[in-house]
């Protein structure tokens, strides 16, 4: 097994792994997206004209009131001037790490994916080296884990004919062990989840826990 240096240095190239995968898919599927969106906006806006060619509000029914109904419908903004009901891009640099660390964990939300064929190609070649880094990083953590919890194992057995106050000592230390590692992976992740998404806490602790175990069911993704 790897030494402590060794496993940080690892970690600080998987960081890097990461940062790196997550701007070229910024670079390559930033404009794919545009032009997509693009023919979205010319789409929208002949749809808009449709509308009021054809179309006459009456006071129940405005013109605004239609086109939200179409906007939900649809899943797509429908506004009279659609630029100023545009969607952020999906694919800025935030997302793009993003959809790389999903990619390393093999969580897979599949809010996002590769549309182009260089993206698609470069994806497959990035999770054959990436998903065994990163698991290489999280069997050394979860190995210095289970060595923690063997040592308390074998104190306690040693143990086990002393006083009941020794035998307390030792289940405070084995909760001390649990405390840190459920704090930095699901507890801390969730304040910070809930300030940038605007969630609450336990929706976020829910997120943290689904993305940790690698279930990824989906139903909320951060940053949609």
């Amino acid at each position: 097994m790897m030494s402590k240096k060794q496993w940080f240095v690892l970690l600080c190239l998987l960081i890097i792994y990461i940062l790196l995968g997550g701007w070229f898919f910024y670079t390559v599927e930033t404009k794919e997206e545009s032009r997509k969106r693009e023919i979205a906006r010319e789409e929208i806006r002949y749809i808009e004209e449709l509308m009021h060619k054809h179309y006459t509000a009456t006071p129940e029914d405005t013109m605004e009131e239609i086109f939200e109904r179409l906007g939900e419908y649809c899943g797509k903004p429908m506004r009279s001037n659609v630029t100023d009901a545009e969607d952020p891009p999906k694919w800025d640099y935030y997302h793009s790490v993003f959809f790389v660390i999903t990619v390393v964990t093999t969580v897979g939300y599949g809010n996002l994916a590769p549309t182009t064929s260089m993206g698609r190609i470069f994806m497959i070649f990035y999770a054959l080296i990436g998903v065994p880094v990163n698991t290489i990083v999280m069997v050394t953590l979860g190995d210095f884990f289970g060595k923690s919890f063997v040592k308390l194992y074998r104190r306690w057995k040693t143990a086990k004919m002393a006083y009941d106050t020794t035998k307390l000592n030792l289940i405070a230390q084995i909760v001390l062990y649990l405390v840190p590692g459920i704090i930095f992976f699901i507890f801390l992740p969730a304040v910070i989840i809930m300030v940038f998404e605007g969630w609450d806490y336990v929706l976020a602790v829910y997120y943290a826990f689904v993305t940790i175990t690698t279930i990824g069911f989906g139903d909320y993704v951060a940053g949609t």
